[in-house]
């Protein structure tokens, strides 16, 4: 039964999966934190309760979301999985004449040497950028 009608996911079932080990580690501590100030206030319990509650859930989350998940050094930490560099992405064939066009207004020597020594456009943003970063001083004739 549960095979049939639980076997999906979603992105709040993926986030609370990740977060739920350095939720557990997390909470204690700051249930404990909150605790100490709220139980010296003079109100009743149930508010007492409630304030713990809610706001222990959230300094935890928000923990967990800019402290932990972000790096990899807390991730390791934690006993997560480690964040991979994002590969790079090759430009479209709209961003290259984008970017040609801009070069050739510009002049820059080097993207204009880079393209012209490649006989495809094989050019990533990252080293496209780069060049075109590097390269605003050297006005050239285009080719």
């Amino acid at each position: 039964y549960g095979k049939q009608f639980l076997n999906f996911s979603n992105r709040f079932l993926r986030y609370s999966g990740e977060a739920s080990y350095p939720v557990y580690i997390l909470h204690q501590t700051v249930i404990v934190a909150i605790g100490f100030y709220v139980v010296q206030l003079s109100t009743n319990i149930l508010v007492k309760y409630l304030a713990i509650l809610f706001s222990a859930i959230l300094i935890t989350f928000v923990l967990y979301d800019l402290l932990v998940k972000r790096t990899n050094l807390t991730r390791s930490l934690f006993g997560m999985r480690l964040i991979k560099k994002q590969a790079e992405v090759p430009l479209t064939s709209k961003e290259e004449t984008a970017v040609l066009m801009v070069s050739g207004i510009i002049g820059t020597c080097a993207i204009q040497e880079e393209v012209h020594t490649s006989n495809v456009f094989n050019i990533n943003s990252a080293n496209l950028i780069n060049k075109l970063g590097s390269s605003l001083f050297c006005m050239g004739e285009l080719k």
